[in-house]
């Protein structure tokens, strides 16, 4: 290519460059143009829904260990986008309820049970942050538990009246497992109802 034509052809580039004195990199450095995440169509269907929400619920039980090793950041990652997301949660479960049969009483249950879970979660978010801001206070030192193992999942009761003993109320792995269980067992009693729902609408048919 001719000098003068590959002269031509670069200061035509410079000149439709995005101004970028610091040659950073990204997609609105390098194009111009800002990213757009693209949004992800949930579906319609309740048997494609409700497998999600099963999974999200193997999820909050899997977490249980980060709990009892008191590693709350870490914990508090998993609930903000790791192996839960919360807006995701909300898209599922209200596409649910949307495709559930209006008037009957298991609807009624699964909306109660679906607003009470949204409740539950912030409150575990807020307990698992509260845990967090304390270890460091601590100094990231997490005393063995007085207990062999506590379930949060069969026995959420059990776990909230030991927070209430003075030997073991100081450890913030008691409330966060309590508040852990009690989330996952209305995220049960929300997917429970809304099975029921579409079973009594099916027999009706």
């Amino acid at each position: 290519m001719p000098v003068a034509a590959v002269t031509a052809l670069t200061t035509s580039q410079a000149a439709n460059a995005v101004y970028n004195p610091l040659n950073l990199k990204g997609t609105f450095w390098e194009t111009g143009e800002l990213y757009v995440k693209k949004d992800t169509a949930l579906p319609s269907d309740p048997d494609e829904l409700l497998p999600g929400l099963n999974d999200t619920i193997k999820a909050l039980e899997s977490l249980n260990d980060l709990v009892l090793d008191g590693k709350f950041d870490e914990l508090s990652r998993q609930l903000r986008g790791g192996s839960v997301s919360e807006s995701q949660l909300r898209l599922r479960g209200y596409a649910l309820l949307d495709q559930l049969p209006e008037g009957s009483k298991s609807t009624y249950l699964a909306e109660q049970a679906f607003r009470v879970f949204l409740n539950r979660f912030a409150n575990l978010d807020a307990a698992v942050e509260a845990a967090a801001r304390q270890s460091k206070l601590d100094g990231g030192l997490v005393e063995t538990l007085g207990l062999a193992v506590v379930s949060p999942f069969g026995a959420a009761n059990e776990a909230a009246k030991i927070a209430q003993e003075p030997s073991m109320g100081s450890d913030a792995r008691i409330s966060v497992l309590a508040s852990l269980g009690d989330t996952v067992k209305v995220l049960k009693a929300f997917v429970k109802a809304a099975n029921n729902a579409l079973k009594a609408e099916e027999q009706s048919q």
